[in-house]
Order: structure tokens, then sequence, then C-alpha cells
């Protein structure tokens, strides 16, 4: 059997084809646009998020140490005051051998003391002299416990802080609580060069470093800009 193709049909055969090729393509193409933007559109989501839980964690961390180096300032200005007074060697004392029965009554009302070492006052042949000896201790535990608070914060808050800044507290709570060791054992063996030595220490190591403290804290909560 013999075809007769001619040059018309031939034609049409091709123009059908380009036109069904040319539509598939442009399917294809417009179907893998919106493919693509779609998987565009969902890591940029995936990418908002992390960066968005990165900047909260970043702003809770920033927050917290707004709460802690105040806190902690305060802390070490109370441990320093409470040694600076255990330590000083112009303290001043109230002259109870002095002080006849109602303003002794009023002085042991208000007084620190306990009621056995209240009683042992009372007896005590120098009044002034067991006194001064006596509260010596409780000053001595005031001022180890607020270094103790002090140094349990700090370290407890430690990740809040710069390495520069918590070694720095660092630095200071040893020496306060080297000088809390150094009264306890001069006092005890009366040896009045160790009980002198805190105002030494002070100037030549612990005030810079209260200063460079503060400098520091400062500069972390941006106080040259509030």
């Amino acid at each position: 059997m013999t075809m007769n193709i001619t040059i018309s049909d031939i034609i049409a055969f091709a123009a059908k084809t380009l036109t069904a090729g040319g539509i598939a393509y442009a399917i294809l193409q417009f179907y893998g646009k919106k493919w693509l933007e779609s998987q565009f559109s969902k890591k940029l989501e995936d990418h908002k998020g992390k960066i968005n839980a990165l900047f909260s964690r970043i702003s809770k961390i920033h927050e917290k140490e707004f709460e802690v180096l105040p806190e902690a300032w305060r802390l070490l200005q109370k441990a320093l005051g409470l040694v600076s007074a255990l330590a000083s060697p112009l303290k001043s004392y109230p002259d109870i051998n002095r002080m006849n029965t109602a303003e002794f009554d009023g002085f042991l009302a208000t007084s620190r003391l306990n009621d056995l070492d209240k009683q042992s006052l009372a007896s005590a042949s120098d009044r002034n002299k067991f006194f001064q000896k006596k509260i010596f201790w409780y000053d001595l535990q005031d001022a180890r416990e607020a270094v103790n608070a002090f140094h349990n914060y700090t370290i407890l808050n430690k990740i809040f802080m710069t390495k520069e800044l918590f070694d720095a507290f660092k630095a200071v709570d040893n020496l306060l609580m080297n000088t809390i060791i150094e009264q306890e054992i001069g006092t005890e063996a009366e040896d009045r060069s160790m009980t002198r030595n805190y105002f030494k220490t002070t100037r030549t190591q612990i005030e810079p470093l209260v200063a460079n403290i503060e400098e520091l804290v400062q500069e972390r909560l941006h106080h040259a800009e509030a």
C-alpha cells in the first residue's frame, strides 16, 4: 500500500508536536517556579524562626545580666563594709562600765548578744573588756555570712558574667575571706600585727579591684548610654 504524504501533512504534524511540547514546557516552568518559591519561603521561615529564637535567648541572657550584676555589686559592698568594720582599728564601743542600771538594762535589751552572753556581761568585773572581746565574734560571724552570700551568688550566676568580671569578683572574694581568717587567727593569738594587715591589703589590692569591678559593671549595663 502506497502512502502519499504531502508537504502539508508534514507541516501539520510538526506544528502539532511543537505545540504540545511548548505547552508541556510552559507547564513545567510554571509549576517548577512555584515549587522553588515554596521551598525558598519555607527555608526563609525556618531561618527566621531560628534567628528569632536566638535573639530571644540573647535578650533573656541580657535581662538576667541586668538583674545579676547590680545584686552582685550590692552583696560585694555589704561584705566589704562588714569586713572593713571587723578589721578597723578605729572601732568605737559604748562605755558600759559607766552605765547606771536603767541604761545597762536598755543596752542589753537592744544588744545582739544571746541570753547566756548577756548574763555573763552583767556579772563581768570589767563589762567593757568582756563586751569588746565577745562582740568581735558576732561581728566576725556577720562578716563571714556576708562574704559567703557574695561568694555563693557570684558562683551560681557565673554564666551571666564575662570571664573578666567574674575573675575580678573572685579575686575580691578571696581577699575578703583571707582577711576574715587573718582576723580570726590574729584575735585568738592576740597578734595585733595580723589584725592590722587588712588596711594595707585594702589600699594595695582590694580597692583597685573594686574600682575595676565598678567600671566593668557600668560598662556591661551601658551606664554611659543611660
